[in-house]
């Protein structure tokens, strides 16, 4: 671009700025949910307990969500919400809806794991002191 075009096309200009910005901020979205994990990752590491769902090999994921693998998904639940930790079930076993019921039983590694994955807070807002405190939480439960 040239600035005689800034001349004659500057009503342009903030279209286009606009559309940086906005790209721009997703990255930075994208790029601090990844720090996210990486937190996650540092505090649950060594801990056979708690298995972590890793993007697979070759692959980039936006870490919008931190699933881990417990055993006693739904006591896990509980706790972290009497402690104002509020994690998710993003994923059931299809069977489990009434609409797929007549094949219950079909997919044993399925409902297998849909009773045990949940995904911990993954909000811009959290600090490195928020990951931290879910992570103890996590850990002191699945200590017991």
């Amino acid at each position: 671009m040239t600035w005689s075009m800034l001349d004659t096309n500057i009503t342009e200009i903030p279209l286009w700025l606009e559309l940086v910005l906005y790209s721009l901020n997703i990255w930075i979205k994208i790029a601090y949910r990844k720090q996210l994990a990486r937190w996650y990752d540092e505090g649950f590491h060594g801990h056979t307990n708690i298995k972590s769902i890793k993007v697979a090999p070759g692959c980039d994921s936006s870490r919008h969500l931190y699933v881990i693998e417990v055993d006693k998904r739904d006591e896990l639940l509980l706790a972290l919400n009497e402690s104002e930790i509020y994690p998710g079930v993003h994923y059931r076993d299809n069977t489990e809806y009434r609409m797929y019921s007549y094949a219950k039983g079909t997919c044993p590694n399925s409902h297998h794991i849909s009773e045990r994955i949940l995904s911990l807070p993954m909000h811009l807002r959290m600090q490195k002191s928020d990951v931290d405190k879910v992570v103890e939480h996590v850990l002191k439960f699945t200590s017991m």
